[in-house]
């Protein structure tokens, strides 16, 4: 008896991994994965390298500056990996439509990188504050991070669902960068060297990026109108706005924590933060990735059959979430040893609290795409705003009271504040996910 129904779900399985559609998602989804396990093995890597080499003080300077330039790189994501890819996703076999589509996104992208680099130098070479007058070379190897991601047309890899490529991109780009670091950087004065390994990964992938997509996919960009540029700007805003809010407590995190703390309690900030993103990212953000082009197809067609399978997904990242937090809580600080070779006392204490922030955004990972999916932009963008700006004065009282572990637990609270606003809103409109 028990062997029949493995033998029937067997091939229940082998069944759906031959339709096309899933087996895509699939490709796209082990594609996607390999970036963030590549990632993490780059992490476990260089972490401990780094922190040696540099210093705790200068591994620190460099995460700040990462985290200031991250701003301006969000400036050119605009709104364009939801708002654009969802116009890919829904007119992929409409040639023409995504050669303009592509181009009016790629004019778009330039005009912004052109207005972000006025400002991110103006304020670079003008501020008085030691954090960045000191470090002005930095900084500018640093805006590499904004060059490559206006050149990266990941928007449209997304949409066309074609990200089994971005696994190769990313190969080819942190196995260059990993072995440069290994080999050049050797002492705290190497820290400027090490960010221009760190970013010059992004321009290769701009670069061969763009030429996947001219070469690979045959799509050839001309001259937009004004008014197709303009509608590329305004179907973006409403995301652009949500992304801007929600980096503001995010990426924002260590550039806040320096105006109140040392380098060295920044550095040893930054070492809890960047675990529990990896754990954050991997592998769910892959699996969102991958499903979210074919939720927007499927959503257009049968919302209700959407909805039950959005729901199936949520349920497994909520096991996955559970099983992930317990081994983190109880052996941070071994985790933290390994990783960065030394038991540091905050990056342990900021783990443990960080990864509790994990368990919620995952617990909201696909009931915030439905807003996406569903093309409504308005809503997604208000909860977040609305709670950016609320969260951005706890953050700030948070931390200039009690330093790291104030800035940890205000994200927290943020966090809590999101998923619930986001399941009060669904449910008022019927929807349980």
């Amino acid at each position: 008896m028990v062997s029949s129904v493995v033998s029937a779900n067997v091939e229940r399985l082998r069944a759906l991994l031959q339709l096309p559609a899933v087996r895509l998602v699939l490709e796209n989804f082990l594609s996607l994965s390999s970036i963030h396990i590549l990632g993490q093995i780059a992490m476990l890597v260089l972490v401990p390298f780094v922190t040696r080499k540099l210093g705790i003080e200068k591994f620190g300077i460099t995460s700040f500056g990462i985290s200031f330039v991250m701003i301006f790189q969000f400036v050119t994501v605009y709104g364009f990996n939801n708002s654009a890819a969802r116009k890919a996703a829904l007119h992929k076999h409409d040639r023409p439509y995504i050669q303009r589509v592509y181009s009016a996104v790629s004019v778009a992208k330039l005009l912004l990188c052109i207005l972000a680099a006025i400002a991110y130098f103006t304020f670079i070479f003008t501020t008085p504050q030691q954090q960045f007058a000191s470090y002005k070379g930095l900084y500018a190897v640093l805006f590499l991070y904004v060059i490559g991601e206006s050149l990266f047309p990941m928007w449209l890899l997304m949409g066309l669902e074609e990200m089994r490529f971005l696994g190769i991109l990313n190969f080819i780009s942190r196995i260059a960068m990993v072995i440069a670091t290994l080999l050049c950087i050797n002492s705290p004065d190497d820290y400027v060297l090490y960010a221009g390994f760190t970013t010059i990964g992004f321009v290769i992938n701009g670069v061969l990026g763009t030429g996947l997509v001219l070469f690979k996919l045959n799509i050839h960009p001309t001259m937009p109108q004004f008014d197709e540029v303009k509608e590329v700007f305004r179907e973006g805003l409403p995301v652009f706005l949500s992304l801007v809010s929600i980096y503001t407590y995010t990426s924002c995190r260590i550039i806040i924590l320096g105006i109140f703390a040392d380098e060295n309690t920044i550095g040893q900030y930054a070492v809890g933060e960047r675990i529990t993103g990896a754990l954050q990212i991997f592998p769910v953000s892959a699996l969102i990735t991958a499903l979210l082009p074919r939720l927007t197809s499927m959503y257009n067609n049968d919302k209700t059959r959407t909805l039950r399978l959005m729901k199936k997904v949520q349920k497994v990242i909520a096991l996955y979430v559970i099983v992930l937090a317990v081994p983190v809580l109880i052996f941070a600080p071994e985790m933290i040893t390994i990783i960065a070779n030394h038991p540091y006392s905050i990056s342990i204490e900021t783990l443990r609290i960080l990864i509790v922030s994990v368990v919620l955004v995952l617990s909201n990972a696909m009931r915030v795409q439905l807003f996406i999916i569903s093309g409504d932009f308005i809503t997604f963008s208000k909860i977040h705003i609305a709670w950016s700006l609320i969260g951005l004065g706890i953050i700030i009282y948070s931390t200039s009271a009690f330093s790291y572990s104030g800035l940890a637990w205000s994200i927290v609270v943020l966090e809590a504040c999101i998923l619930t606003t986001t399941i009060i809103v669904q449910r008022l409109r019927g929807v349980s996910i």
